[in-house]
């Protein structure tokens, strides 16, 4: 019983990296890291249910094929994720650049006088 609720958690926590995974790819963020808090609360459930459990046989396969599922799924999110963090700071970047500029303009007195 207790090898079936830890494989049913390892189950739970996968689901929702799909979720993840789905939402990374669509550009989703707010509804990731929605989805994230969820996974979360997930893996600390799972870790109270895994304290040491030890599986045999096709359990112990099984969670590792899980294990190595939810690995694969959270490099892909991390992608995903650090593509956005580098959009970000092209925006930022983009939008400092506009405002050195704008500045830049009013002190070489090219700008009209304001009224």
């Amino acid at each position: 019983m207790i090898a079936q609720n830890l494989i049913a958690g390892y189950e739970s926590v996968l689901g929702l990296s799909y979720r993840m995974l789905a939402l990374a790819r669509q550009g989703e963020w707010p509804e990731l890291i929605e989805e994230q808090s969820r996974y979360m609360m997930a893996m600390d459930h799972l870790v109270s249910l895994d304290d040491g459990t030890d599986l045999y046989g096709i359990e112990q396969e099984r969670r590792v094929e899980l294990v190595e599922i939810i690995l694969q799924q959270n490099l892909e999110i991390q992608t995903h994720l650090m593509r956005r963090r580098d959009d970000l700071q092209r925006l930022i970047d983009m939008a400092e650049r506009h405002r050195g500029e704008a500045s830049g303009e009013g002190s070489r007195g090219d700008a009209p006088a304001p009224p």
